[in-house]
């Protein structure tokens, strides 16, 4: 019985000793690894980059799925593939037009204008020169793109513009449109007027806000006197003096009636004074 315990024993002890130089140094690197893990931090996008390639692993033969967001360069957005194709094939079919804003370059202070701005393609640049009121000479132009959804803004830090109409315009099949402001210049001297157009992109029938297209501002300089301000002055004194002149007839003729009733006073003051009196006759002594 005891043999067998000693023989048990020795057959135990030579089995550890012998123990494989492969599982050794498997254990070796598993400690290794361990250490590395606990002395080096995960770098921040780890888990971002973690998860996108298990989206992109989940897919058939490793595809982007359709859901994918990406970063659309052409319009520095994230967004799904489908739609910034659709964006980008949206911009490539907008229409080649011109922009026409001819503003008088004299203006009076605080007398308003009306101010146009028309758009229509390229091919038909004259007749949009014309509905803008001016010649080709005269009028500021400038190369926009045409598509369905636009808007066309007017600002000028020295006056004030009201537009007419909504500036957001839906032009539907038409290359061709129109906007106008009301606008009152503030300040004398030289002044500058901008005019701007953009193209919006649609999505199911529906303006979006992302831009296509934002043409250069059409600046216009002008120059705004004070002519109206002196004008304006003696209207108000005219205005003022017809207000007044009841007052002042009014005022002439009380006057004309005191001047009656002292008038009539002193007549019977002199009689009451001089009442019961006879003309005295000189007396005439012989010579």
């Amino acid at each position: 019985m005891r043999v067998r315990m000693i023989l048990a024993g020795l057959c135990l002890l030579v089995t550890a000793c012998s123990g494989s130089p492969n599982e050794q140094a498997s254990g070796d690197a598993g400690a290794g690894t361990e250490n590395a893990m606990a002395e080096n931090e995960w770098p921040d996008n780890a888990i971002e980059n973690a998860s996108n390639a298990a989206d992109n692993s989940s897919s058939p033969g490793n595809e982007t799925s359709p859901d994918a967001m990406i970063r659309c360069a052409a319009f520095r957005a994230r967004m799904t593939q489908a739609r910034c194709d659709d964006l980008v094939q949206q911009q490539r079919e907008l229409e080649a037009g011109v922009a026409a804003f001819n503003p008088d370059r004299a203006m009076t202070l605080n007398k308003p204008v009306r101010l146009t701005l028309t758009i229509g393609a390229q091919a038909d640049a004259a007749a949009v020169v014309r509905t803008a009121g001016g010649t080709p000479g005269q009028a500021s132009t400038v190369g926009i793109r045409i598509g369905r959804y636009m808007t066309a803004t007017l600002t000028g830090s020295a006056f004030n513009i009201v537009p007419v109409g909504d500036p957001q315009r839906d032009l539907g099949a038409s290359s061709a449109e129109t906007w106008q402001w009301d606008v009152t210049p503030l300040s004398r001297g030289p002044q500058t007027l901008q005019a701007q157009i953009e193209t919006f992109a649609e999505s199911e029938g529906q303006r979006t806000r992302i831009s296509l297209f934002r043409s250069d501002p059409v600046a216009i300089d002008v120059t705004v006197t004070g002519e109206q301000a002196r004008a304006d002055a003696i209207n108000q004194a005219n205005r003022e003096l017809e207000t007044s002149k009841p007052l002042l007839d009014n005022l002439a003729i009380w006057l004309g009636s005191l001047a009656a009733l002292i008038l009539a006073a002193g007549i019977v003051w002199w009689r009451i004074r001089n009442f019961g009196r006879r003309p005295k006759d000189d007396d005439k002594k012989p010579e």
